[in-house]
């Protein structure tokens, strides 16, 4: 039987890199307008006549709000977003850069699909067992609620097996 090799797989050997810094976001205390960006491009925004807000990780627990799943094995794969109180926008910094999006309404979930190295896979597991390998380790999804703030999770959980061949996840944090 040929293995079937899908248009998104990233064929290399070794997990890629992230290739740039983290991203900030800034945001009209006007009129709300949102601008992503990296440092290196330099200078404070404006909008509206007014500096941007620049928006800085410290919102709710993320954890407690926001969860995802990692889906799909080395031809396709996504990363599946779910939460209890709806974002104004959701963003998924990745190996190569990031997307955004802005759920809509009557959605529980958003899924950023993966292509070329950030759809990095290890193995062909679907949904992702979140294993040592952490094929996506270095992804961060932001979420920003206009009254919360701007939360940050990293997707780094850890799944070990448990005595009763299921699995108990684990942030690193925990793991140590």
């Amino acid at each position: 039987m040929t293995q079937r090799i899908g248009p998104c797989r990233y064929l290399a050997a070794s997990k890629p890199r992230k290739e740039r810094e983290e991203v900030e976001f800034y945001r009209c205390t006007k009129c709300g307008r949102l601008l992503t960006g990296w440092p290196s491009q330099g200078g404070q925004p404006h909008c509206c006549g007014q500096e941007m807000k620049r928006l800085i990780p410290g919102g709710p627990a993320e954890r407690d709000i926001l969860d995802y799943e990692i889906l799909g094995g080395p031809n396709e794969n996504a990363v599946r977003v779910t939460w209890e109180k709806r974002p104004e926008w959701l963003y998924l910094e990745t190996f190569r850069g990031g997307q955004l999006i802005f759920p809509d309404p009557r959605d529980r979930k958003a899924v950023f699909a993966l292509a070329g190295k950030d759809a990095y896979a290890y193995c062909d597991k679907d949904p992702c067992v979140e294993c040592s390998f952490r094929c996506k380790h270095g992804f961060i999804l932001y979420a920003f609620w206009a009254e919360e703030g701007l939360a940050a999770l990293p997707l780094n959980r850890i799944s070990t097996a448990s005595t009763r061949g299921g699995y108990t996840t684990k942030t690193p944090s925990q793991s140590q």
